[in-house]
């Protein structure tokens, strides 16, 4: 795992918090507040993590499944915001020049899932080979 600055635990620590109120299930307290269980842990370097377990919410696991994943592979702090951007900036010519250089159509299996009788014969038309038509099994027609 890579040092994080003051200011990106301080981020971490809040989309954590943030997260953990979010996405914890609304469950009514002994003086009518919400109860929300959780774990505290002191690492070694003196930072405080609070732990809360919530799998009911598909949306929290993900995010936390990608945090993980951004401590596992040291992603910066703000991988999110920095893809994101990627996704912003990106044009049709930049997709183009990508896929020029990435794909090869020669190399790729194509799956086209539809109606043989009506898809069969522009599938053909496109050049890219002799299909393999499958059944509902995935065994080979013909």
């Amino acid at each position: 795992m890579r040092a994080v600055d003051g200011r990106g635990r301080r981020k971490l620590a809040a989309v954590l918090v943030v997260l953990m109120f979010a996405c914890a299930p609304a469950e009514d307290g002994a003086e009518g507040g919400v109860s929300i269980s959780f774990e505290k842990y002191e690492l070694s370097n003196g930072l405080d993590v609070i732990l809360h377990v919530d799998r009911s919410d598909p949306i929290a696991a993900v995010s936390l499944g990608l945090l993980a994943d951004m401590s596992a592979y040291g992603f910066p702090a703000d991988y999110v915001l920095q893809r994101e951007q990627i996704v912003r900036d990106m044009t049709i010519e930049r997709v183009r020049e990508l896929a020029d250089r990435y794909l090869d159509p020669a190399d790729m299996i194509w799956l086209v899932v539809g109606d043989a009788r009506t898809q069969l014969h522009g599938l053909r038309a496109l050049g890219l080979g002799e299909p393999t038509v499958l059944d509902r099994d995935g065994h080979p027609i013909g």
